[in-house]
């Protein structure tokens, strides 16, 4: 409606110059139909871009148990999984270099423990495996989920620790003290960055202690 009425009253102002200025107001009256038309072009260039924008959504939280580097000991990690929804897949679709930061706060203890979580990468779309990881993954709008390591908590232990690469450098098992969550409720704000997107998502962390061995993660809100 916006392109038609205005390409009309373009015409209908040529047609009024045209009847006092002669050929000049054809002239103006094409220049009006152009302007308009570009401006059309524009608006609709731009909802194209808008809807093919990379739009993470969270699919589910999802916890197992591993045994790591062939041991006996075992710990139970969370994944939090996602995936790129555009409401109109396209080549700028793509979410390309995403992290997540992760900021776990207890304000009763007052810690805060900030770490980058690591992706998962794995073969098929509902299998867990907290192995083979990255910092930064590309996010396909083809509705593959791509699935955070956030955090792991050892059998029988009280502290859970953060699923990042510095906790495993530190220590192989994923027990540096630095990267640890004694027992506790936090706040997590989970945010997601990367080239095409930056959206935030957050949760409850609940480890009950050495009582309990695991913990649980809740959703508080898809997105802020």
């Amino acid at each position: 409606m916006f392109g038609l009425g205005a390409t009309v009253a373009g015409v209908g102002i040529g047609a009024l110059i045209m009847g006092t200025a002669g050929p000049w107001g054809w002239i103006l009256s094409i220049a009006g139909v152009l302007i308009c038309g570009g401006a059309v072009k524009l608006h609709f260039a731009q909802k194209e871009r808008s809807e093919a924008k990379p739009n993470i959504e969270l699919v589910e939280i999802k916890g197992a148990k591993w045994s790591p580097h062939e041991s006996d000991e075992k710990f139970y990690f969370a994944q939090i999984w996602f995936r790129n929804s555009p409401i109109t897949p396209g080549h700028e679709s793509v979410a390309r270099d995403v992290t997540a930061q992760a900021t776990l706060t207890n304000a009763s203890e007052g810690r805060t423990i900030v770490f980058t979580a690591l992706w998962a990468i794995t073969s098929a779309s509902d299998h867990m495996e907290p192995v083979n990881t990255k910092s930064a993954i590309d996010i396909l709008p083809n509705g593959t989920y791509a699935k955070l390591n956030l955090v792991l908590k050892y059998v029988g232990d009280r502290s859970a620790y953060a699923y990042t690469a510095e906790n495993f450098a530190g220590d192989q098992s994923g027990k540096n003290l630095h990267y640890s969550i004694p027992p506790g409720e936090y706040a997590v704000r989970l945010l997601l960055r990367g080239i095409g997107v930056s959206k935030e998502f957050r949760f409850v962390l609940n480890n009950p202690g050495a009582r309990h061995h695991t913990f649980t993660i809740d959703a508080v809100s898809p997105e802020l």
